[in-house]
């Protein structure tokens, strides 16, 4: 999916090299691969994935019924998150979290990660640009 897709090298894989997180630069991946609305993404738990040999499988939740998403480029971003995330409680809990907590991170909060690793990388972006790429190939 990334070979060869300009929008992942002309755009994606320079703001994800100038993230300063693990947790940034795996949420770009998954927003990206998933095309899933930010919120969508945002609002994930930790049981909401599921991790299948070489990726991952999320359930994910918005405006209409719950569908299932295979994430596979961007596993070894979401693999290193989980690495690197602070294990606070079990249970259902959110993927992207504070440092020193389980609060969940909020999209805008997420969008400021993203734009601060866009501004670093010189890439006009949105977090909506992220949706759908895929149905430009």
């Amino acid at each position: 999916m990334t070979d060869g897709n300009p929008i992942w090298h002309e755009t994606v894989r320079p703001i994800i090299e100038e993230c300063e997180s693990p947790l940034t630069s795996a949420y770009i991946a998954v927003l990206w691969e998933t095309g899933a609305r930010p919120s969508e993404v945002a609002t994930l738990s930790v049981d909401d994935i599921t991790e299948t040999g070489y990726c991952f499988e999320a359930e994910m939740s918005g405006k209409g019924p719950v569908y299932s998403v295979e994430i596979v480029a961007s596993a070894p971003f979401l693999r290193n998150w989980l690495r690197y995330r602070p294990q606070h409680d079990t249970g259902n809990v959110a993927l992207w979290t504070k440092r020193d907590r389980n609060d969940g991170l909020s999209v805008p909060a997420l969008n400021e990660r993203v734009q601060a690793a866009a501004e670093r990388a010189g890439v006009e972006v949105s977090l909506y640009d992220f949706r759908r790429p895929q149905d430009d190939e």
